[in-house]
Order: structure tokens, then sequence, then C-alpha cells
């Protein structure tokens, strides 16, 4: 009898565990895991402005600014990342934005530079309960750097597995609105933007939404690339990333 009982009694959800090590914003997930997970929304006024992100990079970035929809707060294979919830700026090649220093977010120079090597690590400082160090960088739109494949994966990049989760994508695509439902205009996935990652020829890079999603919203595989030189052929945007440094688990 008493053997039948327990196996009766509901699962008791695991306690939810604190991340004080995070950054500004709310400290637990409430969604995913340390994996792919989702603390919630962090204002600009919490974190940053777009605008003041984009002069932390260089006061000389060109381009169009854009609305500021503050940031989506993620964990992601154990760091934590703020994404912009809209594009930053239009008009802006990734040969620009690697020359502010923007792209890839580690100290030197990366892997394809554009024009004149750059480092690419400029941290900046966020002050809040606490004073915390985040690196500024692009998205990470493919699994590949460089991509020499024609098509992009539905898993297993920043932009598949986190931005995914966070809208109204096709229910087949993994994970989809799991976290958020945003309509892509929402948060700016019906425009063509690029990110991190490089494509073949490595003169150019990955170019993902906009033209890349179908009329119902539904992503497809299919990718463009554009030379890292040009800011106007989609005018297509950027999306900015604030990853914290050090290691928000064990502090």
């Amino acid at each position: 009898m008493f053997e039948l009982l327990l196996t009766t009694v509901p699962d008791i959800p695991l306690p939810l565990v604190e991340y004080p090590n995070s950054g500004p914003g709310p400290t637990m997930l409430v969604k995913g895991t340390e994996t792919i997970g989702y603390f919630g929304e962090v204002s600009s006024a919490e974190l940053m402005t777009y605008t003041a992100f984009k002069a932390a990079l260089s006061a000389s970035l060109a381009g169009t600014d854009l609305a500021d929809k503050g940031w989506f707060k993620f964990m992601y294979n154990r760091k934590v990342l703020f994404i912009s919830k809209g594009c930053i700026a239009s008009g802006l090649s990734w040969q620009q934005i690697y020359q502010a220093g923007g792209i890839y977010g580690f100290d030197g120079t990366g892997a394809y530079p554009s024009g004149t090597a750059t480092n690419q690590y400029k941290p900046v400082t966020v002050t809040g309960s606490r004073t915390w160090s985040l690196i500024p960088r692009s998205l990470k739109v493919s699994n590949n750097d460089p991509s020499a494949v024609s098509f992009i994966e539905n898993n297993g990049n920043e932009y598949s597995d986190l931005l995914y989760r966070v809208s109204i994508f096709n229910p087949s695509v993994p994970g989809s609105g799991s976290f958020a439902n945003y309509t892509l205009a929402e948060i700016d996935l019906n425009r063509a933007e690029f990110g991190y990652n490089t494509a073949t020829p490595t003169t150019r890079m990955v170019l993902r939404g906009g033209a890349q999603s179908n009329g119902t919203g539904t992503p497809t595989a299919n990718y463009t690339s554009l030379l890292k030189t040009d800011a106007s052929s989609y005018a297509q945007r950027w999306r900015g990333v604030l990853e914290v440094e050090g290691d928000p688990i064990t502090g």
C-alpha cells in the first residue's frame, strides 16, 4: 500500500536556481535549461540603449538607427547572452562593424578580417545592483564559419536556437515559440540581417531573415550571402549581442 501511494504522488518541480552573476535583469531561468534557457526581457534602461551599444563600438559608425525595443536575456551553452529584441541599425556593412570591433567579441582579430585587421574585444561595463563586464559582438547565424553550405541549419546556432524560440514560426521547427510568441515583424525577423558568420568565399558574409522566410512566417533553409563591404543591397540590418564575462553558474 505504501509503495502504491508513492507512485501516485505527482512530480514536484525542482526549485528555481538563481544566477546572481548573470548580469542585469531577471536572475532565474523561466524556460529551458543552462544549454538553451530564457530569463525573460530586460529594458534598455536597465542594460544599454541601442544608440549606446553602437557608440560603445565606434562613434563614427554610420547607418540608420532603428527603434529601440529592449533586450532578450538567454543562457546558451552556460553563457549569458543579451540579444537585442530588434535590430540595432540598418545600412551598415559587415566590414564597418568589424572595423569597429563588433563582430567576433574576443581578444584577437578573428579568422576572416575585412579591411584592416582589428581587435574584436571591446568590453563595456554596466552598473545595476553591481557592476558587470559585457562583451559586445554580433549574433551567430550559422553553425559554421565560414559557412560553405547552401542552407542554414534550423538548430545549432544562436539565431535559430534562440530567436526561433521567442517567435511564431512553423511548429515543426525545433523549439519554435517555446519561450515567447512574437511575430516576425515585432522582433525584426521579417527583414534581412547579417551576423557573425562569414560565407564562402570569405569576402562574403551570411544574411538571414527577410527573403529567407516565406509569407507564412516559416523559416526556409536557404540563405543569401553578400560582400562584406556591401551596406545597401538589402538595406540589411544588424542585431546586437552582449555576452556576460565570466561564469554565471560558478561565479
